[in-house]
């Protein structure tokens, strides 16, 4: 008979069509420590993409842009949070998912 355990894995993505990224976060044995991380970094992810829609990103001469999001403090906490996160114009989104592993 076959052992099996579940985990859960965290996966961002960014873009569309044949221009779209996808790359792994990391696995949790526990659902709610992915779900809350999935949470995390929607929400650093969404103030990354406030920041650089804003006005006071674009009355700098050295505005942050999406490919340079890290340049910006909510980027440099996002980047430290998932170091593969990437982000284009359609934002970044986060799923958490479950794997069976067996033995």
């Amino acid at each position: 008979m076959t052992q099996t355990t579940t985990i859960w894995i965290v996966e961002g993505r960014t873009g569309e069509y044949s221009d779209h990224r996808e790359w792994i976060v990391c696995g949790f044995r526990d659902e709610s420590k992915a779900k809350a991380l999935v949470e995390e970094l929607t929400g650093l992810c969404g103030s990354v993409q406030q920041f650089i829609k804003s006005d006071e990103n674009e009355s700098k001469p050295d505005s942050v842009y999406y490919w340079d999001f890290d340049e910006c403090e909510a980027g440099k906490i996002w980047k430290k949070a998932d170091p593969k996160a990437q982000l284009d114009y359609t934002g970044a989104t986060y799923t958490a998912y479950k794997v069976e592993i067996r033995s």
